[in-house]
């Protein structure tokens, strides 16, 4: 099995700890061969974590190194675009942390990179890949709820201003959205994953104490394609609260998904299905990494395209339009 030869643009919190403790169950698939940060040292230290034989301050030079067969991209979302159309100019396959881009024009840009017989392009949307909403999506498909009708998904937490995604990349807080935008876009893949596309939606934001940036309470009401009804929330404000609930409603039952641990089917036929994982279904980080691997050596089209990650930026974008009021909303293209 041939190693994917990779270069780091970006070496904090992300790559630290979500990517590289999935890449060490990899090995036989990837070795990062050379890191960038902005300052050098950091990309040392990061570096000299990953056995990387190569580290640098400047983008230019890595996209240079002749070995760096992909990059991962793990800069602040807002340079996504400008990284990603140098990483491709430079023939080398593009694996992008979310959210794809800082606005819906650089989103688009970014779209048009994607083509057939070109470079790999992908956002590292984890959600995509979560075993426990996997687990719910098989089970809709195979009918087990009859059709659907209605999603409830929630995500109830406290996250402090010295909260560690922060502190160490404070860029999240004044950035687009805030932390807000940064972290809705995986709930929306994971509700596309569920339930669909999404034909029409009326949304709410507001900000109580500006901890996490210009947003910490969002609502979305949607319409879906299929015609069924959702409701998303996001409260990031909630002391001593960490729910994460998905309540999946059909015709013929419904499914529970908790906090990605249990994932709970009740038919009205009596049937009942509980599938379990007590630590968690490993957040997907092994099989985004999995999937970019097939999508360079095969050739197929990865799940988290750049295709699918702009529904899901859209979704995001639109659930931030308001301020302080319900309106209408048309989806932001």
């Amino acid at each position: 099995m041939e190693k994917v030869r990779l270069g780091y643009i970006g070496c904090g919190i992300c790559a630290r700890d979500l990517h590289w403790p999935a890449l060490q169950q990899l090995k036989d698939r990837f070795e990062i061969v050379n890191v960038c940060s902005r300052t050098a040292a950091k990309a040392e230290a990061f570096a000299g974590l990953v056995d990387a034989p190569r580290f640098c301050t400047q983008v230019e030079a890595l996209l240079a190194d002749a070995e760096v067969e992909a990059v991962v991209i793990n800069y602040p979302f807002e340079q996504n675009c400008a990284l990603t159309q140098a990483a491709i100019a430079a023939g080398k396959h593009v694996l992008v942390e979310k959210p794809m881009a800082g606005d819906m024009e650089q989103a688009r840009e970014m779209l048009a990179l994607e083509q057939p017989g070109g470079p790999v392009t992908m956002i590292a949307e984890n959600f995509y890949y979560r075993k426990s909403v996997l687990t719910a999506a098989d089970w809709i498909q195979a009918g087990k709820i009859g059709a659907p009708t209605a999603a409830l998904v929630q995500v109830l937490s406290h996250f402090p201003r010295d909260a560690k995604w922060l502190v160490e990349s404070d860029w999240r807080r004044d950035c687009v959205g805030g932390i807000m935008l940064d972290r809705d876009v995986h709930w929306f893949a994971a509700i596309r994953t569920l339930f669909g596309e999404v034909r029409s939606a009326v949304g709410y934001q507001r900000t109580i104490r500006g901890d996490v940036g210009p947003a910490e309470q969002v609502s979305l009401h949607m319409i879906f394609e299929n015609g069924a009804m959702g409701t998303f929330t996001d409260i990031a404000s909630i002391v001593g609260v960490q729910q994460m609930p998905f309540i999946l409603v059909g015709s013929e039952g419904t499914i529970t998904i908790e906090n990605f641990q249990r994932v709970t089917l009740q038919t009205l036929a009596g049937e009942t299905q509980t599938v379990e994982f007590p630590e968690g279904d490993g957040s997907g980080y092994v099989e985004e990494f999995e999937d970019f691997y097939r999508a360079i050596r095969t050739g197929s089209t990865p799940r988290a395209s750049f295709a699918q990650c702009y529904k899901d930026l859209q979704l995001g974008m639109t659930s931030l339009m308001t301020n302080d009021r319900w309106q209408q909303l048309e989806l932001v293209d």
